[in-house]
């Protein structure tokens, strides 16, 4: 029985010794690649920029396409603006606005999908782990996830002091195909 032990001990030894000698080929630090987050998906979101607060549903659309719509303050809820490479157009109650100006596109709402895009095609963030789960940055945002999840609960872009708190994140589908979206239906 003795024998069998010492067997099973230097086994576990071997192991180790392999997993940390693979370990040192990057300096001992392992480097776990993000969650592919380049999907189509929806989410609400109470956000903060300095003292303002919101609550949005954003929504991918498609590679670079995004649709943000208000559901708080009051005064802006059902607002809602897409975001594509042709530009920003905004709607309320089916009146739209074609194409927004160039002023728009340096609020916030358009800082932080810049972002979030930016975020969720980087493949190479930097993953952090800490005991509530792990972090990715990407530029300059910050994404939280919670332990064993794919998806974010709370984002930060702080170069425009931004924050967010998400809520019922669901992916939709993947994104491009032959250069073109799709939606994957379940």
């Amino acid at each position: 029985m003795r024998s069998f032990q010492k067997a099973v001990q230097s086994v576990i030894i071997s192991i180790c010794v392999l997993a940390l000698a693979a370990c040192g080929s990057n300096g001992g630090i392992l480097t776990p690649k993000p969650p592919d987050m380049n999907k189509l998906f929806t989410f609400t979101a109470k956000i903060t920029q300095g003292e303002q607060s919101y609550a949005v549903q954003l929504d991918r659309t498609g590679e670079g396409k995004w649709q943000v719509t208000f559901t708080e303050p009051y005064t802006l809820q059902g607002v809602s603006f897409s975001y594509s490479k042709e530009g920003v157009s905004a709607d309320y109650d089916g009146i739209s606005a074609p194409s927004l100006t160039d002023d728009f596109s340096s609020s916030f709402i358009a800082a932080m999908v810049r972002s979030l895009e930016s975020a969720v095609q980087d493949v190479n963030g930097a993953v952090r782990y800490n005991e509530s789960g792990f972090t990715v940055q990407s530029g300059e945002c910050l994404l939280s996830f919670p332990k064993n999840s794919d998806k974010p609960d709370r984002f930060e872009i702080a170069k425009e002091k931004i924050r967010g708190e998400i809520t019922d994140f669901r992916y939709n589908g993947d994104v491009g195909f032959g250069g073109a979206d799709v939606v994957v239906v379940e």
